[in-house]
């Protein structure tokens, strides 16, 4: 097995792992990728490393990459961390959607059933409408979802049922991050924050960045209440937040239509001028390098201009990502910083 294939197993195990919350148990009950990356990693480091337990294997995993013997990889991947804080990293996380290979996750998967139907049943305009549902509600109630579905269906029976289907994406408040009849709430990301042995943590290294998680909002919890499930919070609604707030802000400009998700999410966001159009699809990938080796083409035949468009919250905390990205000259698309795109499209809209 070749060394960037076992960060990815290990990955992937990782978040396996952590999704069915077995992080807590045996190490007998690990998934099957995790346990043959462990072991393959310990008997390859220059002085073998044994993991007895859990805790010895989270502990192991803290260290940056270079630190277990891998640096060969590529010194794009040195500083990285599988676990930070007792949970799965970012990097972790775009790992494991590519190593799954079912566009993400489960959830994602269940996106494509509901674009499948939406074909047949319904139009673009109902797959926004669920999409944003999601990303906008990462907490929301029995009784918010079901006005949802009632207000964008009426007496269309076919469409009702495709609708139904958000209350997949959803579950129960868990016991685990209740305080009576609270929780806490990311200031970030608008998913709950749990806390165990006095680490605080949500979804993602970068609420942690933002010191988000911190001091949360407090907000009362009622029988009703619902948050997104580990894995749509994750593939669907966190990175799925810098869409929408790319879109509303290029809402406001005049002259410009803006569209979300056209051709049921060919791509992220088209943006139409009086003679031409830009396509914009936005990837929220924690390493820039990883991103340069995923995305390789990219050039819808209906625009002029195609962007690949990287979120603020990754170019403010990593100095160098836009730098190893304008050191890459794609063919058909470029790679471009979210406020860069804004500088242009101001200009062009002056012409």
């Amino acid at each position: 097995m070749e060394k960037k294939d076992l960060i990815r197993f290990i990955a992937t195990g990782l978040v396996e792992w952590y999704e069915e919350g077995q992080v807590s148990g045996s190490l007998s009950k690990m998934p099957y990728q995790l346990k043959r990356g462990m072991n393959r990693l310990c008997a390859q480091m220059p002085i073998p490393l044994i993991i007895n337990n859990r805790i010895e294997m989270i502990k192991a995993l803290s260290r940056p990459i270079r630190e277990l013997g891998l640096k060969e990889i590529s010194p794009a991947y040195d500083d990285e961390i599988l676990i930070v804080d007792g949970m799965p990293s970012d990097l972790c996380y775009d790992l494991a959607v590519d190593e799954r290979d079912a566009q993400g996750s489960i959830e994602q998967g269940k996106i494509v059933e509901i674009i499948n139907l939406l074909r047949i049943h319904g139009q673009q305009e109902d797959y926004v409408n669920i999409r944003r549902f999601i990303i906008e509600n990462p907490i929301t109630t029995e009784e918010k979802i079901d006005e949802f579905i009632r207000k964008n269906t009426e007496f269309n029976v076919e469409l009702r049922k495709i609708y139904s289907m958000i209350k997949d994406f959803y579950e129960d408040i868990p016991y685990h991050v209740k305080q009576g009849d609270e929780i806490r709430v990311c200031r970030h990301c608008g998913w709950t924050i749990q806390e165990k042995n006095g680490v605080t943590t949500c979804i993602s290294n970068h609420c942690k960045a933002e010191d988000a998680h911190k001091n949360g909002i407090i907000q009362k919890v009622v029988p009703s209440t619902k948050r997104l499930k580990q894995g749509a919070m994750r593939y669907l609604c966190f990175p799925g937040q810098p869409e929408l707030a790319l879109m509303k802000k290029l809402r406001k400009k005049k002259g410009l239509q803006v569209e979300l998700w056209p051709y049921f999410d060919k791509y992220d966001i088209e943006v139409t001028f009086a003679n031409e159009k830009w396509a914009l699809d936005i990837k929220d990938y924690a390493n820039p390098y990883h991103l340069i080796e995923k995305v390789t083409y990219f050039e819808p035949s209906v625009c002029s201009c195609s962007f690949i468009v990287i979120p603020k919250r990754r170019t403010r905390f990593h100095k160098g990502y836009k730098k190893i990205l304008r050191a890459e000259k794609p063919i058909g698309f470029e790679f471009i910083g979210e406020d860069e795109l804004i500088n242009m499209i101001n200009k062009k809209v002056k012409q």
